[in-house]
């Protein structure tokens, strides 16, 4: 007795069509975490737009664009925020781009995404170049990326900048106050504890 055919006729090509069609419909609907993730994943894949490197960066940098890390060598968003040697300038691209991401967000997938890119080049800057790039405060700032940390669909290399920001943060919150309670003590206070505040920002802007 022969067998019934179990392709119903079906070409091989026609048939692995059809097989991937039947996956793709029985996989089930993707969390946002999952969707966060692979969200993530391809933004820090892409490398800046030109558009956001070339208002006055190119001709700022013109003599120095060989040593500028990602312009030339179409570096991925990724690598520049986790490399200690990107160009500060750079860097701030990178956060107007979040910025930029952010404003342009039609979900709230998107807007977070934006929000990790904007806070990583912050982080970058604090970590590997001593600069504070926003006008948050280090407390501010401390609670942002801790609140970021406990986000368990970003990449491992990002949650590693914003705790080492996070404690960067925290250290230099501890030195302005003992430098403010210092100054305090004294009968010139007022003076002083205006002049460290001042210098202190100034430093970090």
């Amino acid at each position: 007795m022969e067998k019934e055919p179990t392709t119903s006729g079906l070409k091989p090509d026609k048939l692995g069509e059809l097989l991937s069609i039947c996956s793709e419909n029985s996989q089930a609907k993707i969390g946002p975490d999952q969707e966060k993730a692979e969200l993530l994943h391809d933004h820090l894949a892409e490398t800046l737009p030109f558009e956001a490197c070339k208002d006055g960066f190119v001709a700022e940098n013109l003599s120095h664009l060989c040593q500028v890390p990602g312009l030339l060598t179409g570096e991925s968003i990724r690598n520049l925020l986790n490399h200690s040697q990107t160009n500060i300038s750079l860097i701030k691209k990178v956060k107007d781009y979040g910025k930029k991401l952010s404003k342009c967000a039609t979900s709230e997938s998107e807007r977070d995404i934006a929000n990790v890119i904007y806070y990583a080049a912050i982080a970058n800057a604090l970590v590997f170049h001593d600069l504070k790039i926003s006008r948050f405060s280090y407390e501010n700032l401390k609670n942002t990326f801790s609140t970021l940390i406990k986000s368990n669909w970003l990449t491992p290399d990002i949650t590693q900048l914003f705790k080492t920001a996070c404690n960067f943060c925290r250290q230099k919150g501890i030195l302005i106050s003992s430098s403010v309670s210092l100054a305090s003590e004294d009968p010139m206070h007022l003076l002083k504890d205006g002049q460290i505040i001042r210098e202190t920002y100034e430093v970090e802007r």
